[in-house]
């Protein structure tokens, strides 16, 4: 293997040499024919033939590294901070959705089919006796199987906390959605390995426990994915998952699935059951135990339950008692109802269950908000009219896209301002164009005055350039993300990227030469290869610190931690040279290209001015070198413990707008640096001059387009153009993770990880759709 790595290197460095050469080669005839005098030759073949070496020598030194395996220590640390996260998560989760006060819902649940220890028909009252089996079976596969509102989520998460708690079970459950699941693209595996990573940004600490921990807990069976949500799933997207755990997934792993009956068995028909898995159904609540824990639900309806439960048991046909056979049913009650039951027995009402479900589901958000409001007079989101049409609005978005999961990232998806990569890169590139207008226009005047040109042209064709060039940089960075997403942050495709990009304005710049300027070939050449060479400056720096342009696809997440430093700072300071080396010679090469070639009269290379020059890129290097190692250390370190919506949306804003700084300063490195050192250019400027060139460059020029670079490389800017474009139509409140935390507190959304959920799936589904759907259509 490292033979061919070796060879593979070679192969690439000669390529790139030989590239160099011909480069060179083709310059120096073109001097020689051209008539050029020394000074020519000289600045075009070192010119062609280092920026060639620059663009070459990255992807010529490229190495492949084998992944390296987390050492058992590192495995017995990140399974026991995970156990601690999982615990902590879900414990608030069950209080908030008060599935143990007074105590669980007692359901009994039936052995159906079994591979394990497990016999057919034997009955265990609770998750906590589903957990004891599930340890005491030597496959550790469980399927949970049930009809709509029979419990399946609220068992799911009882029995991670319950498989937590069992001393013989050595694994960490984890409860997570199928819903991002794309078997298509990934494999169970790396499914939930992302997942993992997404809801527990701890594990992204590679210093701490390892480069590759959570595909290794997971390959190391310390993991015990607890599956929820397959039957939310379209009916194509759910044959494809449950194909994916069957044949990719490991047989020997420890596994629990829950599902709706009909759904699974189609399913399962078509590509086969889990192999070795226990298939558990829930059986109906009995009208003594859902009266019972209604009962102990407000002491001050107890009076008023005992007299329901006789006319329950007296006549079991009441629509009641169908919808407190259900765990939802049950919620829903206790939601509504458990003060006074006593409407709920009038058949002329509510003649059948059907008409009971229909109207417990319709009231259910209207009733929490209004008891809230009168209870918390103070909660910002009270009106229960405006509430509901903002739930009906996410529920409606949900059932469009087949999901029960808000992501806030997925917001840019729902409008066109920010689903769509044209909008996106139009509005980049127009808010480019406007910034810098005003003062591209006066300068253009005062070098048109000087030269005795038309400025118009020249204006133009700095506008058009400017608002060109950061769509090419997003387009660009994009195209080379998707050929290699793996590499996306790697410095080898950043500079590519770039100079791709930079290829746009050149090509502008070209065409206004030709048409207006009159330039020689030689002269034209330089010019072209000096604005190249002073866009890949003045881009490079923004994108080695802050990555490339690209619409992510998750949050980014980070924090500053000093734990492991001693094991980090290896990596940060390799990370320093590196990019402090590559913006240098970048730089270098475009100072000198612009400050140093004369390009209107005869080509000269001043010496003097490339020694005044010289501290310029040194300087630029070292400071994006500082902040790169900077921002490689705030992202290896992972993120909060524990994800949730609000934490991620404040890890990744406040990465966007430390990189947004960070940019606005960095794409005029260069220039600042040459106005404050004592170069010819900045010889005549006083500290006035000064202060105004920089305020001016940074508010007016590069700064603006700076910001957007790295803006473009974080979730937060597309969610809240998102949300204020729903914000202004009324479709969502201004403070829409303040309502959505209001209704989580209320009991109307569920959280998991980062996004929020319907409390049950039955509901988001009757929000969107009134007027056809009820519990027993859904589940």
């Amino acid at each position: 293997m490292g033979t061919g790595l070796r060879g593979g290197r070679r192969v690439r460095w000669t390529v790139t040499w030989l590239g160099m050469t011909a480069v060179a080669g083709a310059g120096a005839l073109a001097t020689v024919t051209l008539g050029a005098d020394t000074g020519e030759r000289v600045v075009a073949v070192l010119g062609l033939a280092v920026a060639v070496l620059a663009i070459g020598a990255p992807w010529a030194w490229r190495r492949t590294v084998a992944p390296v395996a987390t050492s058992a220590a590192q495995l017995d640390a990140a399974a026991e901070a995970l156990a601690y996260l999982v615990r902590e998560q879900w414990s608030a989760e069950a209080t908030l959705r008060r599935l143990y006060e007074p105590w669980p819902l007692s359901i009994v649940w039936t052995a159906r089919e079994d591979a394990g220890s497990a016999q057919e028909g034997v009955r265990y009252q609770g998750a906590e006796a589903v957990a004891a089996a599930w340890a005491g079976s030597p496959a550790r596969r469980l399927v949970l199987l049930g009809d709509a509102g029979a419990g399946k989520s609220a068992c799911a998460l009882q029995l991670t906390l319950a498989l937590l708690d069992d001393e013989r079970v050595t694994q960490v459950p984890v409860l997570v959605s199928a819903t991002g699941f794309r078997p298509e693209s990934e494999t169970p595996v790396e499914w939930l390995a992302r997942r993992l990573r997404r809801d527990y940004p701890l594990l992204a600490d590679i210093e701490r426990f390892g480069p590759r921990v959570a595909e290794d807990l997971l390959t190391a069976y310390r993991v015990v994915p607890v599956i929820d949500g397959l039957d939310e799933l379209p009916a194509p997207r759910l044959e494809a998952v449950l194909r994916a755990l069957v044949v990719a997934g490991d047989p020997r792993a420890p596994l629990v699935v829950a599902c709706r009956t009909a759904e699974f068995r189609a399913a399962a028909a078509r590509c086969g059951m889990l192999p070795r898995a226990a298939v558990l159904v829930p059986s109906p609540v009995t009208v003594t135990d859902a009266v019972r824990l209604l009962t102990h639900a407000d002491p001050a309806g107890r009076e008023a339950w005992r007299r329901v439960a006789v006319r329950l048991r007296t006549d079991p046909a009441q629509p009641l008692a169908v919808v407190l056979a259900r765990p939802l049913g049950v919620a829903l009650v206790r939601s509504l109802y458990a003060h006074d039951p006593a409407p709920l027995l009038d058949r002329d009402r509510f003649p059948d269950a059907a008409a009971l479900e229909e109207h417990l589901l319709d009231a259910f958000v209207p009733a929490l908000y209004e008891r809230a409001a009168a209870q918390a007079p103070r909660m910002r989101h009270r009106d229960a009219e405006r509430a509901e049409r903002y739930l009906r609005f996410l529920s409606e978005q949900l059932q469009q896209r087949g999901t029960t999961d808000f992501a806030w990232w997925h917001l840019r998806d729902w409008t066109r301002l920010t689903r769509s990569r044209l909008a996106v890169r139009a509005l980049a590139g127009a808010i480019t164009g406007l910034a810098i207008l005003p003062t591209v226009m006066r300068t253009s005047r005062q070098f048109a005055d000087i030269d005795g040109d038309d400025w118009r042209h020249i204006a133009a064709a700095k506008v058009l350039a400017a608002v060109l060039f950061l769509p090419a940089l997003l387009t660009t960075s994009e195209w080379f993300t998707r050929r290699c997403p793996s590499r996306s942050g790697a410095l080898r495709t950043m500079l590519p990227a770039v100079g791709v990009a930079s290829l746009v304005p050149v090509a502008i710049v070209l065409v206004e030469h030709l048409l207006f300027m009159g330039l020689s070939p030689l002269v034209m050449i330089l010019s072209e290869t000096g604005i190249l060479a002073y866009y890949v400056g003045l881009a490079l720096p923004v994108v080695v610190v802050v990555g490339l342009p690209v619409m992510p696809t998750e949050p980014r997440r980070g924090r500053f931690s000093f734990r492991e430093w001693r094991r980090r700072l290896g990596g940060a300071c390799a990370r320093f040279v590196s990019a402090g080396v590559l913006v240098a010679v970048a730089i270098q090469l475009g100072s000198m290209a612009v400050y140093c070639v004369q390009a209107r009269a005869e080509v000269q290379l001043s010496t003097s001015c490339a020694r005044s020059v010289a501290m310029v890129p040194l300087i630029a290097g070292v400071v994006a070198g500082l902040l790169a190692a900077a921002a490689w250390w705030y992202e290896r370190a992972g993120g909060p413990p524990v994800s949730s919506p609000r934490r991620s949306i404040r890890t990744d804003r406040t990465l966007g707008l430390g990189s947004a700084l960070a940019g606005s300063l960095l794409i005029n490195l260069d220039g600042a640096a040459t106005i404050l050192l004592p170069t010819p250019m900045a010889a005549h400027l006083d500290a006035q001059d000064i202060t105004r060139m920089l305020l001016t460059d940074w508010l007016t020029i590069f700064g603006p387009t700076g910001a957007l670079i790295a803006l473009s490389a974080t979730c937060w800017p597309y969610y809240s153009l998102a949300r204020l474009r729903f914000a202004v139509s009324g479709r969502l409140p201004w403070r829409l993770q303040a309502f959505l935390a209001d209704a989580h507190r209320l009991g109307v959304l569920r959280q998991a990880g980062a996004m929020y959920q319907f409390r049950h799936a039955t509901l988001q589904q009757r929000l969107a759709c009134p007027l056809t759907t009820g519990i027993g259509e859904s589940g």
